[in-house]
C-alpha cells in the first residue's frame, strides 16, 4: 500500500531572496554552494531558504558551511531522516549499488535527497574526468528537483536520466526520508 504521497515545491539556490547570504558558518554564498541546504528547504516545505540557514546554524547543522547532519533538524513533522551505513558513502567512479533499494524506498511514496554527476547535466564535456558535489531532491513519482537554475528556468524540474545513461551512473549518494504523516 503506498502512503500519502509527498509534494513540495521547487527552489533556487540562486534565488535573489538569498543568493548572497552566507551559508552557515562558512564563506561561501548559499548561490554558489548551498545545493543541499536548498534541497533542505525543499523538503521541510520552507519558502525561505535563509530562514533554514538560520535554523541549522542554530541547531549546530553545520561544520564551517558543510553540513554536520543530513537530519532535518526539528524543520518539519512530515518526514523523519532514515540513517544508514552507507550515508557517509560516495560512488563516484563506480556505479551505485543501491538502485533496488532507491526505487523501493520511492515506490513506498517516500522523497530522497540524491547527491548527482553534475558535470553531466551542466558540463557535459567534462563529466567523465570529475565529479561536483550536487544534491538535488527526487520525488517519489521519479522527478528531480534542481536547485541549481535559476528560478523559472524549466531546467529546475527534470528527470534523473540527466545526470547519467542510467541510475547507477547518475546517482553518487541517496539520502533516505520517510513520510510520517
Amino acid at each position: 500500500m503506498v502512503k500519502w504521497m509527498f509534494t513540495t515545491t521547487p527552489l533556487s539556490q540562486r534565488d535573489i531572496l538569498w543568493k548572497d547570504f552566507l551559508l552557515g558558518n562558512g564563506t561561501c554564498t548559499i548561490g554558489t554552494d548551498g545545493c543541499l541546504l536548498t534541497c533542505f528547504t525543499m523538503l521541510c516545505q520552507k519558502m525561505d531558504v535563509e530562514q533554514m540557514n538560520c535554523l541549522r546554524i542554530n541547531k549546530g547543522g553545520y561544520y564551517g558551511a558543510m553540513a554536520s547532519t543530513f537530519d532535518l533538524l526539528g524543520g518539519t513533522t512530515a518526514l523523519k531522516y532514515i540513517p544508514h551505513s552507507s550515508d557517509g558513502m560516495r560512488y563516484t567512479r563506480i556505479a551505485f549499488p543501491e538502485t533496488a533499494k532507491l526505487k523501493t524506498h520511492l515506490d513506498a511514496g517516500n522523497p530522497a535527497i540524491i547527491e548527482v554527476n553534475w558535470y553531466r547535466r551542466f558540463r557535459p564535456l567534462i563529466w567523465r574526468w570529475s565529479y561536483a558535489m550536487h544534491y538535488i531532491v527526487l520525488m517519489p513519482n521519479g522527478q528531480v528537483y534542481d536547485p541549481w537554475p535559476t528560478p523559472g528556468e524549466t531546467k529546475s524540474v527534470c528527470d534523473l536520466l540527466e545526470y547519467g545513461k542510467d541510475v547507477g551512473e547518475a546517482v553518487v549518494r541517496a539520502i533516505y526520508y520517510e513520510v510520517i504523516s
